[in-house]
C-alpha cells in the first residue's frame, strides 16, 4: 500500500528559489529558513498546508509577492512578507515577531479573517484600506501613506508610545471606524489621525493618561460636519456662541478608568 505523504519544501540557500505567475499550495508544507529568499511574480495562495517564514539569530527569511496573497489555511513565521497586492487572511496567520510589508499601489487589508500582524509597514505609492478589523501587536509604520480603516478599527496592543511610526502618514477612519491604542504609562501617546475625504487634513491627537492603569483609547478625525453624524451643533448652552463645523473628533475610553491629558492640533494651512 503507498501512503500519501506531504510535500515539505525547505529553503536553505540565499537567493531565488522561484519565481512564477501563481503560487498554489495545496497542501505542502512550504518552510523558507533563515536567509532564504521566495520570489512569486504574481500571485500567491496558501488553499491548504501551511508557509512558514522563518528567522533566526537576526536572519530572515523573506517572501515577496507582487500580486495578492490569500490565505486560506495556515501561514505565519517570524521572517518578512513583502506583498505588491492586496493581503487578503481567511485563516489562521500565525505572525510570531515577524513583519509585513505592503509595498504596491492601492491595497486592501482584508480577508474574512481578522490578521494579528506584529509589524505592519506600509510603503509603495497606493494607500491601503481596511475591509476588516486588524490588529497590530508592536508596531505600526505608516510611513508617508494613508491607512484607511473605513468603517473597521484598526487595534495597536502594544503600550509603548513609540509602537506607532510615521512620516507624513497617517489614518483615516468614516462612521464607527477608529484607531484604538492600548496604554499603561502617563507618556504622551500619539494617535495620527486625518482625512483625505473633501479637504485632506492631518489633526492628530495626543492622549497622556494621568496614571498607569491599563486602558484603552480609540480616535476618530471626522472631517464633515457633526450634524451630519447626529451631533447636533445647535444643541449647545447659551453660554456658547457658535461650534465651528470643520472640527470634529471622536474620542472614546474603551477599556480602564484613567483619566487623560488631550491635545489636539491642527494645520491653519487646511482649516
Amino acid at each position: 500500500m503507498i501512503k500519501k505523504l506531504p510535500l515539505v519544501i525547505i529553503l536553505f540557500a540565499i537567493g531565488n528559489f522561484a519565481t512564477a505567475q501563481v503560487f498554489y499550495n495545496n497542501g505542502a508544507v512550504v518552510s523558507a529558513k533563515p536567509g532564504a529568499f521566495i520570489q512569486v511574480n504574481g500571485a500567491a495562495q496558501n488553499a491548504s498546508g501551511t508557509i512558514t517564514v522563518e528567522e533566526n539569530a537576526g536572519v530572515s527569511a523573506e517572501m515577496t509577492i507582487t500580486g495578492n496573497f490569500t490565505n486560506d489555511a495556515t501561514a505565519g513565521g517570524d521572517g518578512i512578507y513583502r506583498v505588491a497586492g492586496n493581503w487578503l487572511n481567511n485563516n489562521a496567520f500565525n505572525a510570531g515577531t515577524g513583519s509585513v510589508y505592503l509595498d504596491g499601489a492601492a491595497q486592501q487589508v482584508g480577508g474574512s479573517v481578522s490578521t494579528s500582524f506584529h509589524n505592519l509597514i506600509l510603503e509603495g505609492t497606493g494607500n491601503k484600506t481596511q475591509t476588516i478589523n486588524q490588529t497590530v501587536t508592536n508596531v505600526l509604520n505608516l510611513n508617508d501613506r494613508e491607512l484607511l480603516t473605513e468603517t473597521y478599527s484598526m487595534f495597536v496592543t502594544n503600550t509603548d508610545p513609540a509602537a506607532i511610526v510615521r512620516t507624513t502618514g497617517f489614518v483615516s477612519s468614516l462612521g464607527t471606524g477608529v484607531l484604538s491604542r492600548n496604554t499603561n504609562t502617563t507618556s504622551t501617546y500619539l494617535f495620527p489621525v486625518g482625512s483625505s475625504v473633501g479637504t485632506t487634513r492631518y489633526r492628530p491627537v495626543e492622549i497622556a493618561p494621568t496614571n498607569t492603569t491599563a486602558s484603552t483609547y480609540t480616535v476618530r478625525m471626522a472631517n464633515v460636519d457633526a450634524s451630519s453624524e447626529g451631533f447636533d451643533r445647535s444643541l449647545v448652552p447659551t453660554e456658547i456662541c457658535n461650534t465651528n463645523p470643520n472640527f470634529y473628533h471622536r474620542i472614546n475610553r474603551t477599556v480602564g478608568t484613567a483619566p487623560i491629558n488631550m491635545s489636539i492640533y491642527y494645520n491653519k494651512l487646511t482649516y
